[in-house]
């Protein structure tokens, strides 16, 4: 009877050593590996899973910059070797003095010349953080549009060249990343500048009046700010308007950020328009009077009686705003837009910058120089969207060959626009400057900036003063942004409230009209379930007090106090170990 007890014992203790390791392993692999795990006695859930986000491709690499070229350069290549260049004729210069030249105006902080091959001399491999893959890139170089015909180090280069460097594959396909440099000037070892006149009298690129600092200065002794405010302000009818909506909302525009003697004239424009409303179906007029709103910091769409933004968001049909066949009322309402809280992410802004780049020229021109001049004002904003960029450079470049030998472009209204424009690019500092010049001298005796009728001066007065202060539109109009964007109709790009917000249940009033939160419970068999609190609804509760506060409390409780939930395909052998484990009990008892 003993040994029967004692084989009984032995396969008993061994089955049950048995089941009770693969019970643990069992319970190890439901529990141990897939039960979140917990850190500082919080339970940590498990990752949700991750969308894969949209990938963003950076901006291309687009610089134009004139520089003056030195006859004597200094360049360090990538691997810190000092080169020592110098031009041997003082008709033309060193290519690579023009990247030296480019370094020195600030137009790229820095650029990577290899030596790799010292017959070729130095070569790009890198502007900026843009770097040419050695396997499969290089940056091409171009002189005036076509291939250069020798190395940078020994390219010939003369007054108002174009170098241009162009990131390429071995196939020759552009990435569209470019540097350009346009040699304005070649510096003399004298400290002179050889512009390309033989005669020295800097005729060249912008005439006589194109810089001189003798010609400059006499210029603005002549010029009067005074004497133009007055002017304008001469013309001031007794309702405090100047006539036409039209005159009126460009001198507010034009006057609204010139540091005035007296700023009552302000105060007294801003409660004309903010009582004097346009009831007007045209959008053009709508954007002006927003614009000239803006431009005192009045709201335009609540400071007034009217709501201009809406005037302006109501004529999108989807594509673009107001009239198919026009695009200066595009234009102006991005002006205005851009300075009511819409941004690039706005599927109305995205329709209407689209729209307005499809309308420009091969020229690179919306068809004048003056619409030209507003659409890069206008689009200033939006440069981190695809095509804006490459846009407005176009449109730069337009505008800078147009400008005529006396600095202007054609008269004192397109002139106005287009120095309000390039203003906005440090590398057209000369072509502002002679603008800004051609405008002075066409002040006349009684302080106007034309020669035509009253009405027509007092306009070309107030366009011209922001201009030869170089203010642009983007610096006259204050912005304004609203919390509830109901003039949106493709929606705000701004999310006003959370789709799901967390609620901390103890806080809720525990009234007869209890808002209670709707509460999903995300399941998972081998995870504790995760409570998640979803937007509130309110409710009416008709039960006692007590029973609330109970429910609250179930609501209320944490992820870590919910059972764990087991898988229940290892039921058999929990249960065969429970079995066994009650017979040892029983044997236990029995025998011992």
């Amino acid at each position: 009877m003993k040994k029967i007890f004692k084989n009984f014992l032995f396969f008993t203790v061994l089955i049950w050593g048995l089941l009770f390791n693969l019970h643990v392993f069992a319970e190890g692999e439901i529990i141990g590996d897939e039960m979140p795990s917990t850190q500082g006695g919080e339970s940590i859930a498990p990752e949700e899973e991750t969308t894969d986000e949209e990938v963003v491709l950076p901006e291309p690499l687009l610089v134009y910059v004139e520089v003056d070229v030195p006859k004597t350069c200094e360049i360090l290549d990538t691997d810190g070797v000092s080169h020592t260049y110098t031009a041997s004729s003082s008709e033309s210069y060193l290519g690579i003095c023009a990247l030296d030249a480019l370094l020195e105006e600030g137009g790229i902080s820095s650029v990577g010349l290899s030596n790799q091959y010292p017959d070729m001399g130095l070569f790009v491999v890198s502007f900026d953080n843009v770097t040419a893959d050695p396997s499969s890139q290089y940056w091409a170089l171009y002189q005036n549009g076509n291939y250069a015909m020798s190395g940078l180090s020994t390219l010939p280069i003369v007054v108002n060249d174009v170098i241009s460097f162009k990131l390429s594959d071995f196939s020759g396909v552009e990435t569209g990343d470019s540097v350009d440099i346009k040699v304005r000037t070649l510096v003399l070892d004298t400290g002179q500048e050889d512009d390309g006149d033989s005669e020295g009298n800097g005729n060249s690129n912008g005439g006589s009046s194109g810089g001189s600092s003798s010609g400059g200065s006499q210029t603005e002794n002549n010029f009067s700010k005074e004497e133009a405010i007055a002017f304008i302000l001469s013309n001031q009818l007794d309702d405090n308007s100047f006539g036409e909506d039209l005159y009126t909302d460009w001198v507010t525009i034009g006057l609204a950020k010139i540091d005035l003697d007296d700023d009552s004239f302000l105060e007294i424009i801003k409660n004309y328009l903010e009582n004097d409303q346009i009831d007007s179906s045209s959008v053009t007029e709508n954007e002006r009077r927003a614009m000239a709103l803006m431009a005192l910091g009045v709201d335009p769409k609540n400071g007034t009686g009217e709501d201009y933004i809406e005037k302006i968001t109501s004529s999108f049909n989807g594509e673009q705003i107001g009239d198919v066949d026009l695009v200066n009322d595009d234009i102006f309402a991005l002006i205005v837009l851009s300075h009511a809280g819409f941004d690039k992410n706005n599927e109305m802004i995205k329709k209407i910058i689209a729209f307005i780049i499809s309308n420009q020229g091969e020229d690179g021109s919306w068809g004048s120089v003056d619409m030209t001049a507003a659409s890069i004002q206008a689009l200033r904003n939006f440069k981190k969207v695809d095509g804006v960029s490459s846009a407005i450079y176009m449109a730069e470049e337009y505008i800078a060959l147009e400008q005529e030998s006396d600095g202007g472009f054609g008269n004192v209204y397109s002139t106005s626009w287009a120095a309000q424009a390039l203003s906005l690019n440090s590398s057209f500092d000369e072509e502002v400057e002679n603008a800004i010049i051609y405008l002075k001298d066409h002040q006349e005796d009684d302080g106007s900036m034309s020669d035509g009728d009253t009405n027509d001066k007092v306009w070309a007065t107030a366009y011209a003063l922001p201009a030869i202060y170089e203010l642009s539109w983007n610096d006259i109009l204050d912005s304004f942004s609203y919390e509830e964007d109901d003039s949106d109709p493709l929606g705000s790009s701004t999310s006003l409230q959370k789709e799901d917000e967390e609620i901390d249940l103890m806080d809720l009033p525990m009234t007869p009209e209890l808002i209670v939160p709707e509460v999903e419970i995300e399941k998972d068999n081998n995870v504790k379930p995760i409570v998640k609190v979803v937007i509130p609804k309110k409710v009416s509760v008709d039960s006692d007090q007590n029973e609330i506060e109970k429910e609250a409390s179930v609501l209320g409780a944490s992820a870590s106090d919910a059972p764990v939930v087991k898988d229940s395909s290892n039921g058999f052998l929990v249960s065969l170990f429970g079995f066994f484990s009650e017979l040892w009990r029983v044997i236990v008892g029995v025998f011992i």
